[in-house]
């Protein structure tokens, strides 16, 4: 005679044997040694196909730059905004109604706006934001990102700025302090051990 205490008692002896017994759908496999040898051997070659890329991309904002500058040089401009122009608006205004480009004389004047970098490829850039509409910020950040590339040294990680813009709206100036900081890490010990370290390599321009 069966009883209901003997059914529960079989039913769980096989849930047990269906949890422990029976073999997973998608069964596990180990690793095979080969594989984890070529991925630790393909790394190196992923790890320099990115470098040949980022140095590939830089060549490439190079070329532009100087394709850009050669279209500017070709064409003529008048020394300066004359007063038929001096109603226009920044957006009616084309490259022939503004100053010759990257002037000789440091006592240059200028009746609208003037772009100056530590690359003249980089001033070319602004003013091309200028004539295309953009405004003094926009040109300022076009003519950062172009120093970034060119003049590593001088902008990009680790750097820094000081801006006063004047908003015609208000007739007010603005003043913006973005100078460098120092990592909270850091101490007076910081290039003790390592002293190389604060002026070559990306170390010193995190720091510096």
């Amino acid at each position: 005679m069966v009883t209901n205490i003997d059914i529960e008692k079989a039913e769980q002896s096989r849930i047990k044997t269906d949890i422990s017994g029976t073999p997973s759908a998608f069964p596990s496999h180990p690793i095979n040694p080969g594989i984890k040898d070529a991925r630790k051997k393909g790394l190196p070659w992923l790890i320099a196909a990115l470098v040949v890329m980022v140095f590939a991309l830089l060549l490439l904002l190079l070329v532009f730059i100087l394709l850009n500058n050669t279209s500017f040089t070709h064409s003529s401009s008048s020394s300066s905004l004359s007063s038929s122009n001096s109603k226009k608006s920044l957006k009616d205004l084309t490259k022939d109604d503004w100053p010759s480009q990257s002037p000789n004389s440091l006592q240059a004047t200028f009746s609208k706006t003037a772009v100056a970098s530590d690359n003249g490829l980089c001033s070319e850039i602004g003013r091309s934001v200028l004539l295309k509409g953009g405004n003094a910020i926009d040109a300022g950040i076009a003519t950062s990102f172009c120093i970034g590339g060119l003049n590593g040294h001088s902008s990009g990680i680790g750097g820094g700025f000081l801006a006063t813009i004047y908003d015609s709206k208000i007739k007010k100036c603005v003043t913006i302090d973005a100078r460098e900081t120092a990592p909270l890490a850091t101490n007076e010990n910081t290039f003790y051990n390592n002293p190389k370290d604060a002026f070559i390599g990306w170390f010193f321009l995190l720091f510096n």
